[in-house]
């Protein structure tokens, strides 16, 4: 037998390495069920901000209303802002030139998206 290989893996079964020297394939019944990805509708969320690289206004489009903050690329924040549902505006002709991180949290204060945007 090797190292690290069970001789036998249960009565009445083949020994693993006799398995593996014949490379016969062996059924067995699996006794877990397999997990399932489960998404909602209120998972698939809308969210975008164009146009990307700006230089004045941002915009952002979101289907959901909920909380947005915007941090600088070193992680401080820049911007709490709240936003409804469609399109929002935003003026970012006051940002220091760089790459900003964004975070949409719903209103639970969940974190339901992040993108970034460039300011050029």
């Amino acid at each position: 037998s090797g190292i690290g290989t069970p001789d036998v893996m249960e009565q009445n079964t083949i020994p693993a390495q006799t398995r593996f020297e014949t490379n016969a394939i062996y059924d067995y019944p699996c006794e877990e069920e397999e997990p399932t990805l489960h998404i909602t509708n209120e998972d698939l969320i809308h969210f975008s901000l164009y146009p990307n690289p700006t230089s004045d206004q941002l915009i952002i489009e979101s289907d959901r209303k909920g909380t947005i903050f915007i941090y600088e690329v070193k992680g401080s924040l820049v911007v709490e802002l709240q936003v409804e549902s469609g399109i929002n505006m935003l003026n970012v002709i006051s940002f220091p030139i760089g790459i900003y991180r964004v975070v949409l949290l719903n209103v639970k204060k969940e974190i339901v998206q992040q993108k970034s945007f460039v300011v050029d």
